[in-house]
């Protein structure tokens, strides 16, 4: 685990980094633009862990749909925030 880690670092630190960032910016803007940066976050770690996954051979047809449903999970949830949730 430690070798595999070692190894993909940066695709790790990648990943955390949009996620961190993404999240850090919707909680802070406001309007549109909280949209506008869900969906480049989202783009963007779909778009990095399949280019991962092809950079190292191991890209199938599986892992991109697992990268495209995550990426529309994570969409829903903030979107489903956004709205008011259950009225809670």
């Amino acid at each position: 685990m430690k070798k595999h880690f070692a190894e993909h670092y940066l695709y790790h630190l990648s990943l955390v980094l949009i996620l961190v960032l993404g999240f850090a910016s919707f909680v802070r803007l406001s309007g549109m633009i909280r949209i506008y940066i869900l969906f480049f976050a989202i783009f963007s770690y779909v778009g990095v862990g399949i280019l991962h996954h092809r950079l190292n051979h191991t890209l199938v047809g599986k892992i991109v749909i697992e990268y495209i449903l995550v990426g529309l999970l994570c969409a829903s949830i903030a979107l489903f925030i956004l709205r008011g949730g259950l009225g809670i």
